[in-house]
């Protein structure tokens, strides 16, 4: 019975209004305060919050302590305690529980075990670093957070220390999966995952599927991919009670599939942004608002839709890797000094291969043949959607570029395009390229 009045009550709150039920400060691995995240979740209009540190419920007495100060005069806007748990099935997933009954210091004892396994793993992580003359030790790994200590605290540190010069460098050098740095973690599994919230008194929701691969599935089940509908499935049965079909990186297409596959799963569909705080593609991972949010909870608000195209130009470097041309934006642009893929608007009647022909002759002085659409990622701004299409092309010359937008271009190995300050919007169309995953 509390299982069923947890996820009425979750349904109820998401039919209140815009909500994000995914957001992270520096208990875990956030840029700000837990008061400072609630703050301004309330300013911009939501109706409900919900702070998901990982593994720790250490950030929500200070969330609800700064929510009920910053709601005083507006008592119908709710506060969800939440937290973001890691589970393994096939591949590490990640699974949010809410518990808009309360409860959720039952959990404790369940993330104690996690801590310590996680600490166990930071240990041999370090070990592993220190085996590569870099300079840290555990205590200064501790001593990086006010939480949930993990690869990005260390990345942090090896910043610090001047090891690295990024912490993106950290995680392909050192930290990420393969590198020699990187120690898996023991996880409980979703059944365990699951049954830990529920015994809570929570509801378990699926974290941001769109990133892990399961809506590339070409064969249909109910006209959704196979692959995503049978994964849903197999969670719920070990009881996940919802999956979160708007998530700060799932394209309108997606959420739609989503929110479809949790109709016909029976799951409930949650929203939440995946808010960190400080980031380079504020854009794709910033916080919800009221004014972005319209026509929820159908994932496709009704806005403008700006269409650019992009040029992927490869080529094999002098050491085997592949390159990729950049252009550096001119002092007469927006975002000057800054580099991005070329490129430019597609007009109203013309084809996005159309536009980046006519784009590639007005900027760099040379014709150009698109290929097929390799990566497409959009944008949401309150009152448009940048619809950014880069598609393979191939250019009638590779240098000699007569510049009238750009004040140069450069052959960047794609491993290293996040070196560059480039445009905002180019950050995760460089991730992609160089088969970056994210959680």
């Amino acid at each position: 019975m509390h299982e069923n009045a947890a996820e009425e009550a979750l349904r109820e709150l998401l039919a209140s209004g815009p909500v994000d039920l995914h957001l992270h400060s520096t208990a875990s691995d956030g840029t700000k305060r837990p008061s400072d995240v609630v703050e301004e979740a309330v300013s911009r209009g939501l109706r409900a919050v919900a702070l998901t540190d990982h593994d720790t419920l250490d950030g929500l007495p200070e969330a609800r302590c700064a929510f009920e100060h910053a709601t005083r005069h507006l008592p119908d806007v709710r506060f969800l305690p939440g937290i973001e748990l890691s589970i393994q099935e096939e591949r590490e997933l990640h699974l949010l529980g809410y518990f808009p009954l309360g409860g959720q210091e039952a959990l404790e004892p369940y993330l104690e075990r996690q801590r310590a396994l996680r600490r166990r793993r930071n240990a041999t992580m370090v070990d592993a670093l220190r085996s590569l003359g870099l300079p840290l030790t555990l205590e200064e790994l501790d001593a990086e957070g006010d939480g949930t200590i993990g690869r990005l605290h260390a990345a942090r540190l090896l910043v610090r220390k001047g090891a690295v010069r990024s912490v993106r460098e950290a995680f392909d050098r050192y930290l990420a999966f393969g590198r020699p740095g990187y120690v898996e973690r023991e996880r409980p599994d979703a059944a365990a995952g699951c049954a830990a919230v529920r015994a809570a008194g929570g509801v378990p929701v699926l974290a941001h599927p769109v990133l892990y691969g399961w809506l590339e599935d070409r064969e249909r089940t109910e006209g959704l991919p196979a692959t995503l509908v049978r994964r849903l499935g197999e969670l719920k049965a070990q009881g996940l009670g919802g999956v979160e079909s708007h998530h700060g990186e799932a394209l309108a297409r997606q959420v739609a599939v989503l929110a479809r596959a949790a109709e016909l799963v029976g799951l409930i569909p949650t929203r939440g942004s995946d808010f960190h705080g400080m980031t380079r593609s504020p854009v794709r991972t910033g916080m919800y608002a009221a004014s972005v949010a319209r026509a929820w909870p159908d994932g496709t608000p009704k806005r403008t839709v700006l269409r650019v195209a992009a040029a992927i130009v490869r080529r094999a470097g002098a050491d085997g890797r592949t390159e990729v041309l950049v252009a550096r934006r001119s002092g007469e642009r927006s975002l000057a000094g800054f580099w991005e893929f070329p490129g430019g608007k597609a007009d109203r009647h013309e084809s996005l291969e159309q536009a980046l022909v006519r784009e590639l002759r007005e900027e760099l002085g040379v014709d150009s043949s698109p290929g097929e659409p390799l990566i497409v990622v959009e944008h949401a701004y309150e009152d448009r959607t940048v619809r950014l299409t880069c598609l393979d092309t191939t250019l009638g010359r590779a240098d000699g570029f007569v510049l009238t937008a750009h004040s140069e271009t450069r052959w960047v190995p794609v491993d290293e395009l996040d070196r560059l300050p480039l445009c905002p919007a180019d950050y995760p169309v460089a991730d992609r390229l160089a088969g970056r995953f994210r959680d």
